[in-house]
């Protein structure tokens, strides 16, 4: 079946966290991935993926960027987006 990738770059890296709060943009990148109340972990999300024919590699934080992307069938997309 057609899968979809989904890809989200958001333009705050490490070299953006306050030097008391080091790994803000990790941990909020983390907070991205649990999502929204139905979601209560991190693995919720991947464990739906998985169930509809996809993947997930979660945020990579680098010194600019931090990047998100999954894959999932199609049919699956619009409810991958909402959690």
């Amino acid at each position: 079946s057609l899968r979809n990738f989904v890809c989200f770059v958001r333009h705050v890296g490490a070299a953006n966290d306050f030097t008391d709060l080091p790994g803000l943009a990790n941990f909020l990148g983390h907070l991205l991935v649990k999502g929204r109340e139905n979601n209560s972990s991190e693995s919720d999300f991947k464990d739906f993926l998985k169930a509809h024919g996809g993947d997930t590699k979660f945020p990579k934080t680098d010194i600019q960027n931090q990047v998100f992307s999954f894959t999932v069938e199609s049919e699956f997309l619009s409810s991958a987006l909402e959690k």
